[in-house]
Formats: structure tokens, C-alpha cells, sequence
């Protein structure tokens, strides 16, 4: 394929230069026929110059090299740019369709090839998928650390490839969850083997920091055979079937595997009509944002709003983003809902400054979906210059317990909003144990401190150490500081001590757009 490339290169160079040459030499050879025209000639003033053809052959040479010198250092240096672009195409889609960790596909192509061999059924008959998730994953990655949990991640990846084989596709869909594609006339039945091989490999213990430890997974399988649904329908029908093995297991031990079976329809059927009625609601612009102002600790004054998304669901009412975003995240249906609301939050900060009464930023949380699968980054900055807004009145918040699984596509799409204007802040940071590298990275802008961490320093004097270490580090990197959850006048009296912070919580009410214009 490469030589092939450079096949196609260098045709359009040699074109230029044996057009060139053929032009040369009919040139030359025609100033050789006039030459010995003029010697036959009966005129002296012919004799006289018979040599002016070899100078205007000469001329006539000299511009056609130097011509096709320029000619081909420009078709030469957009050849060499096509082929760059070729080369950054084909990188930036391998790590669109890679996870960079394990080097297995990752959720995005997996949808992708679930589509395509569901719309082919007809001709690769029964298709099967093995939903896997690791059991108790968190406890092991906050014990061990994140390094070491990529690296289980890593040995997980390579024991489950080799029991799945070459002919099986194995993808990482989550940062604890894989995915088996069996596709064969008797897909359920090799399903099967292979989560009963699974079942017998992973009673072996993993060797990690001179540490044994036996890693146990939940499995759900569900198969297609004519039925024509989509791929959502069936990584649903396994979810279901992995969680119903999951709270079934009676060892904890051991790897346990369910197929779907109609005796989970019900539920089936309920997550189904909600990935229709999330469908209806991207489609229909169901979703909506009210805003909370973030305000400077010390003066009180706004620093900013944050966009909160609702959902206006015509039979529940208005739900909160908790009551929708996780599963609308786990199905696949993320990316879509974070390209609707970015697009809108978006919409409305330029009202509000065509009106005079745009805040100083605009924060929107973003999840790691979106910014990896949807590639929101893009969308904001298409949608920043359709409004003709300033990329640094945007900021996006991800919070801290999805940086880990994002590897380094999601340090690559950081470094373009970073170069781009737009910051990106780290959200609920101190709610786990926080990695203080995050800070030094110089991928982020900014931290939203928990709540917890907050309500805890004002009890507890170690706590109130590390808060003060994290903003205190945080400033002198020149990183913003917002305090999540201040619900009360005493706990924003107690932050005005600290100098360039900003708050955020039940102490300045949620309220709609129209109601913060009308503040203004």
C-alpha cells in the first residue's frame, strides 16, 4: 500500500518533466531543420544567421526547465502536504476506533461493526455479543493505584483476546467493561464456551506488585438471529443480561455468565422505549438548561454561570441530568446529547451578549464520551465561531473520575482546546483520592473542589490541611478555584478568607434564562 502511495506521488513529477522533455526535443529538432533550411538556402542574409534558431531553442529551453523546476516544487509540496493529510487522517481514525491502553477497538467501532454486520445478518446469519464487566474494578484501582489498575486492565484485555480468538472481536467499551463479538451460524453455542472458558481462566490470579489477585467477571450474552434491531438494542439485551449474572452470582469468586432470556423482556422493553424516548428528545430539542451563577468568594460578585441540563419529558416532567445522563452515557446516546446542549448553551450566551448581558464564562459540564466518541471539542469551536463568541468565554468541566479512562486521545483533544482558548476544569476533585499530578499537567484550567471535601475541612483539621494545600497549589499555578455545594451564607462567610476562589451551590439559586437576564 505504501509503495503504491508513492507510486501515485511521483506521477504527476514525471508528467511535468517528459512533457518537458518531448517539447525540448521537438524544439531542438526543428531548429536543426531551419538550421540546414538556411545553409541550402541561395540568400547571404539567411548564411547570415542560420544560428538564430539554436537561440531561440536555447531560450526556449531555458524556460521550460525553470518552469518545470517551479512546477514541480509546487506540485511536489502539495503532493507532500496530501500525503500528510493522509497520514493525520489515517492516525487520528485509528485513535478514534482504538483504545490507546489495552490497543483493542473501542466503543465507537464496536457500534460501528455491530451496525454493519446486523444490516449484512441476512448473509453471516446468527450474531452474538458478550457483555463483560469487571467485578469490584474501583476497590482494586483505589487500592493499587491507577497505574496498576491500567495494568490489570492491560493483562484483563490480553487473557480475554486469547480466549476469544482471532476469529471473535474483542473491544473495550468502558473503562471496566469489554465487549465479544461471535459472529458464526452458531454464534449462541461458541458464546457459551467462551464464557465458560472465561469462567475457568480467571480463577488464575493476576500478578501484580508481588500481590496475587483473582479478578472475577460478570458476563451477560444476548444473540440475534433474523430479527432486525439495531446494535443499541442488542449491547442493551447483554448489559441486562450481565447485570442479571452479576446479582445472581452466589460465589464471589468466581466469573459468573446469563444469557438474555424473555424472562428479562419486561425490563428489556423498558430500556429500550428509554432509548426511544432519549432518540425523540435529541430529535425533538426536548432538553433545556437553567443557570446557576458562580460567584468571586471574597466580593461576592459574579464570575461566571454554569449551564445545567434538564430533560422536559412529556410524561415525567422536568428531570434532572442525574436522572437521565447515566444511562443515556451507558447506551450510547452521550456524544448526541452533549452536540444538542453545547449547540444550545451556546445559543443562549449570544443572546445574552447581543443584548449587553453575557456573564464573564459560560461553564458546561462535558463527560468523557463526548469528547473522545463525539469529539464535542470540535462542535464547540464550530458553534464559537458561528456565534462569533470568544473561545475563552467557554469553559467545560469532566470531572475527575474520568480523566484516568480517557488515555492519550483525551490528552490530545485537551491540548487543542488548550491551544484553542478554551478551558477545561477538573470536576468533583477531592471526592476520591485525587491525583495531584492532574494539577501539574498543565492539560486543565481550572478545579471545582467537591462539596464533601468542603464540609469536611470546616469539621476536621487534616482535611482542612489538604484543602488548603489543593487551592493553595492550585492558585500559584494560576489555575481557577471553584468550591462546589456552598448551601449556606455562613459557609460563603467562611470561603471569604481565600482570596481568588469562586463559589458555586444552594446560596445562589438555580434559575432560569429569562430570570438571569432580568437580574442583570
Amino acid at each position: 500500500m505504501a509503495s503504491v502511495e508513492r507510486g501515485a506521488q511521483f506521477r504527476p513529477l514525471l508528467a511535468i518533466w517528459l512533457t518537458t522533455l518531448a517539447i525540448t526535443i521537438s524544439t531542438w529538432l526543428l531548429a536543426y531543420v531551419q538550421i540546414q533550411a538556411a545553409y541550402s538556402a541561395s540568400t547571404e542574409s539567411v548564411h547570415q544567421f542560420p544560428y538564430r534558431y539554436v537561440i531561440f531553442a536555447s531560450i526556449l529551453t531555458s524556460v521550460l526547465v525553470g518552469s518545470a523546476f517551479v512546477i514541480s516544487a509546487i506540485v511536489g509540496r502539495l503532493v507532500s502536504s496530501e500525503a500528510t493529510m493522509r497520514r493525520l487522517a489515517r492516525e487520528m481514525k485509528y485513535l478514534a476506533e482504538i483504545d490507546v491502553l489495552t490497543r483493542l477497538p473501542n466503543r465507537h467501532y464496536l457500534m460501528s461493526l455491530l451496525k454493519a454486520r446486523i444490516e449484512r445478518l441476512y448473509r453471516y446469519g446468527a450474531l452474538s455479543l458478550i457483555y463483560v464487566d469487571i467485578d469490584n474494578f474501583k476497590k482494586i484501582n483505589d487500592l493499587l493505584g491507577h497505574n496498576y489498575g491500567d495494568e490489570l486492565l492491560k493483562s484483563v484485555a490480553r487473557r480475554l483476546s486469547a480466549i476469544a480468538g482471532a476469529a471473535n472481536v474483542i473491544a473495550r467499551i468502558g473503562g471496566d467493561e469489554f465487549a465479544i463479538v461471535v459472529d458464526s451460524d452458531e454464534s449462541q453455542n461458541t458464546a457459551q464456551k467462551i464464557a465458560e472458558e472465561v469462567v475457568k481462566e480467571f480463577k488464575i490470579a493476576f500478578g501484580l506488585r508481588g500481590d496475587s489477585y483473582v479478578v472475577c467477571l460478570s458476563m451477560g450474552i444476548a444473540t440475534l438471529h433474523d430479527e432486525a434491531t439495531s446494535e443499541f438494542d442488542l449491547l442493551t439485551q447483554a448489559d441486562l443480561a450481565m447485570y442479571s449474572a452479576k446479582s445472581a452470582r452466589r460465589v464471589d469468586s468466581i466469573s459468573a455468565y446469563r444469557h438474555f432470556t424473555m424472562d428479562l423482556s419486561t425490563r428489556a422493553m423498558h430500556e429500550i422505549e428509554r432509548q426511544q424516548e432519549l432518540q425523540y428528545a435529541i430529535r425533538e430539542g426536548e432538553f433545556l438548561f437553567d443557570y446557576q451563577v458562580i460567584v468571586d468568594a471574597a466580593t461576592q460578585r459574579e464570575a461566571g454561570v454554569e449551564a445545567i441540563l434538564k430533560w422536559q419529558h412529556p410524561e415525567r416532567g422536568l428531570l434532572t441530568a442525574e436522572e437521565f445522563l447515566p444511562f443515556a452515557e451507558r447506551t450510547g446516546f452521550g456524544p448526541q446529547i452533549g452536540a444538542v446542549a453545547m449547540e444550545s448553551a451556546l445559543r443562549q450566551f449570544s443572546v445574552w451578549r447581543t443584548r449587553g448581558r453575557a456573564p464573564e464564562y459560560l461553564l458546561i459540564k462535558v463527560s468523557l464520551s463526548q469528547l473522545i466518541e463525539g469529539d464535542i471539542a470540535s462542535l464547540a469551536l464550530r458553534w464559537l465561531r458561528v456565534f462569533d463568541i470568544d473561545p475563552t468565554a467557554l469553559h467545560m468541566e469532566l470531572a475527575e473520575g474520568e480523566i484516568h479512562g480517557g488515555g492519550e486521545l483525551l490528552k490530545t483533544r485537551l491540548k487543542a482546546l488548550r491551544a484553542e482558548g478554551i478551558q477545561v476544569i477538573v470536576g468533583a476533585f477531592g471526592a476520591r483520592a485525587a491525583s495531584l499530578s492532574l494539577l501539574s499537567s498543565q492539560l486543565f484550567a481550572g478545579i471545582k473542589i467537591d462539596r464533601k471535601l468542603v464540609r469536611d475541612a470546616r469539621k476536621d483539621r487534616p482535611t482542612l490541611i489538604v484543602f488548603e494545600g489543593i487551592v493553595h497549589v492550585a492558585l500559584n499555578l494560576g489555575m481557577s478555584v471553584v468550591v462546589d455545594g456552598v448551601d449556606g451564607v455562613d459557609q460563603l462567610s467562611w470561603l471569604r478568607q481565600y482570596q481568588g476562589i469562586s463559589a458555586q451551590g444552594e446560596v445562589v439559586p438555580v434559575i432560569t434564562a429569562a430570570s438571569l437576564e432580568q437580574d442583570r
